[in-house]
């Protein structure tokens, strides 16, 4: 005799977890723990990122693994809303993404959960909160900031190129190499870049040189940030030699161009 009941598999849950910093281990380490308590006995896989919220999700190589694995019926799982992104673009592109799949977003805290429109509506004001939030705790520190480095003192996060000596900012020479590479490529495509970087052992902060983080250099030493660093490396034996090597990265660009127009 066949049973009329037929056993119906719980959704699996994909946990997502993000972090600004590397030395945030404790805080993926929470969330994480909170999302599997949540899960209970569904089938849980957990990716996480270092990386500004900033940083789109098409970039964040967590992410990206995420998605590529995301399956119809999928529970798009994270702690709050603004551990996915604190961009209204970002949001709307992933909004389309989990649609497409019939797939949805979970959020422990319980900003905006479901599929009516009500809870679309109120996901897209807690993301918009949380842009304007950024957006406008950016603009006071930056204030701050600039006057401070003006003076050579340090305050906050030390920005790239540079290292702390007695409360003071020091160039540092690596980071000040991979400024320099930057700014002799100004119309080169931010991968191409990347990967002259690479080529020349010229690390990043974190764990991956971000398109993104390429193009905030690349601002700041358009608005002048640079120019004394740039200035002070520029002409070194080292990094003359280096220059001299980075003819390969033009030729490749000028190649791919060609190829993008035949």
């Amino acid at each position: 005799m066949i049973s009329s009941k037929t056993s119906i598999n719980p959704p699996r849950v994909l946990a997502y977890a993000r972090a600004s910093t590397n030395d945030q281990t404790h805080t993926i380490a929470a969330q994480l723990h909170d999302l599997r308590q949540w899960a209970q006995d569904r089938h849980c896989c957990s990716w996480f990122d270092y990386c500004s919220s900033t940083v789109p999700i098409s970039e964040r190589p967590g992410f990206t693994n995420l998605f590529s694995v995301m399956q119809p019926g999928d529970i798009l799982a994270v702690t709050r809303l603004d551990r996915l992104t604190r961009s209204m673009p970002d949001f709307i592109y992933l909004d389309s993404l989990t649609r497409k799949l019939s797939c949805t977003i979970y959020c422990l805290s319980g900003e905006g959960n479901g599929t009516t429109p009500e809870s679309l509506m109120i996901r897209q004001i807690m993301t918009a909160f949380a842009e304007y939030e950024r957006r406008l705790i950016s603009m006071r520190t930056s204030r701050i900031v600039a006057h401070l480095r003006s003076q050579g003192r340090v305050y906050g996060q030390i920005p790239y190129g540079y290292r702390e000596e007695n409360h003071f900012l020091i160039p540092h020479q690596s980071e000040s190499w991979a400024i320099c590479v930057i700014s002799l490529c100004p119309d080169i495509p931010a991968r191409f870049i990347r990967d002259a970087l690479l080529s020349l052992n010229l690390k990043p902060r974190g764990s991956y040189w971000y398109s993104t983080s390429i193009r905030r250099l690349r601002e700041s030493i358009h608005s002048g940030s640079y120019d004394r660093l740039i200035a002070q490396f520029i002409s070194t034996v080292p990094f003359r030699d280096a220059r001299d090597d980075l003819s390969w990265l033009e030729t490749r660009w000028l190649h791919s161009r060609s190829l993008m127009r035949t």
